[in-house]
């Protein structure tokens, strides 16, 4: 006999007399040799089922139209737990088995392993570290974010394009957590016409998922990925694949941070029901992040060291638009979101004022800002305050995402 296939369908359990049902009908049988009256074997095996054509079979292939073959027992609850089989037909013998979402889900790994795809400078492998994963490998373009995450962070570095890699190298994870690269969903690029060439990550993403076979997936993006076609294809196709999908904007104040930094955040999940944390009210204030104003670390200005910043601030109230950079003390609330520029020392960037002088005023440190992001003070960032800066302007709220991974 011919084990060449001649059709794969994957066909839907039923229920006939309040048991289930596997019902294969069609003229495609009659290809394999399982004609109308051709007598059969079916034999019942932990994991599947196989059915012969033999010259003493004890069943028959019925049918109408078309030859018909009708198992309706309770036998095939105990081998299959989804409510679809694949079925591969080949001439004189059907096998039937898991799906492939069935077999993705008997193999899940729950050992609190985790994968990181364009990891930057590894905020979010932080926050996974700190909820009690051990990463097994990133994916990063950037060499220089890649050598930042290896200052930190312990596994393997996959350092190039995402397209370039075999995944096989990729071991399976319990936990993958991404941030896909924003700068075709930036509120800068909206009004642009050309594509970004990183616009289609998010497949390349998808790809690592059907690989590594996570357990649950985190994944981050800009508000207006929820909006936009590939973001609402990339929870379409996670769904398809079998995962239980919420998505949801969270902002970094309504869940006890210093910041007002939103992110959209996708969690998906093979076996639970994804869920976010509770938001809630905090009494927190600049004060525990604020080093002593004597600090080497502070480096205070005035109009003369200054001046254009001066200008600057007086210039924009000048021409009406009530601007102000937000003056930080220790009894500030928050501090509007740090972006990748802020060591840059642009004018319009949130400062801090002087304790005891209104004439005096300083950037946030760097301590400072990895305080705010979540980060230890002994995260290395490299050697200069500028890629720093830009390293944690792209990064995410760390204690945040630890929030959302704990209830995970």
């Amino acid at each position: 006999m011919s084990q060449q296939l001649i059709r794969q369908s994957i066909l839907s359990i039923g229920e006939n007399r309040e048991k289930p049902r596997i019902w294969i009908e069609g003229k495609y049988l009659e290809k394999a040799g399982f004609n109308k009256g051709t007598k059969i074997n079916i034999n019942w095996m932990s994991d599947k089922i196989i059915i012969t054509t033999q010259l003493d079979g004890n069943r028959i292939v019925s049918g109408k139209k078309y030859p018909i073959i009708d198992m309706n027992t309770e036998k095939i609850k105990e081998i299959f737990v989804s409510d679809k089989v694949k079925v591969d037909i080949c001439y004189g013998i059907i096998t039937i088995t898991k799906t492939k979402r069935e077999t993705k889900i008997n193999n899940l790994l729950s050992d609190h392993s985790a994968g990181c795809v364009f990891s930057g400078g590894g905020l979010l492998d932080e926050a996974v570290n700190q909820s009690g994963y051990n990463i097994k490998w990133s994916v990063e373009a950037n060499p220089k974010y890649a050598d930042i995450w290896q200052n930190n962070h312990k596994g393997i570095m996959f350092n190039g394009d995402i397209a370039d890699f075999d995944y096989s190298e990729l071991e399976q994870v319990q936990l993958l957590v991404a941030g896909i690269p924003c700068e075709p969903f930036s509120q800068v690029r909206q009004n642009k016409e050309e594509v970004s060439e990183n616009l289609d990550l998010t497949m390349f993403f998808l790809m690592i998922v059907e690989h590594v076979n996570p357990q649950k997936i985190i994944l981050e993006e800009v508000p207006a990925y929820l909006k936009s076609e590939i973001g609402m294809a990339c929870i379409m196709s996670l769904k398809r694949m079998g995962y239980k999908v919420e998505h949801k904007l969270m902002s970094g104040t309504e869940y006890g941070q210093l910041t007002t930094r939103k992110r959209a955040v996708i969690v998906a999940s093979l076996t639970d029901d994804p869920k976010f944390p509770e938001a809630f009210e905090t009494n927190r204030s600049m004060s525990e992040v604020l080093q002593d104003v004597n600090d080497p670390e502070c480096e205070w200005f005035n109009r003369e060291t200054k001046g254009w910043v001066f200008d600057h601030w007086e210039n924009q109230k000048a021409k009406g638009n009530n601007f102000q950079s937000q003056v930080i003390t220790k009894d500030s609330k928050s501090v509007q979101a740090i972006t990748r520029r802020y060591f840059a020392q642009q004018a319009g960037n949130p400062v801090v004022g002087h304790p005891l002088s209104n004439e005096l005023f300083r950037w946030l440190t760097l301590t400072e800002v990895k305080r705010i992001m979540g980060l230890p003070d002994s995260y290395d960032l490299g050697d200069t305050k500028t890629f720093a800066g830009e390293v944690m302007g792209q990064g995410v709220l760390v204690d945040l995402f630890k929030q959302v991974i704990l209830v995970n």
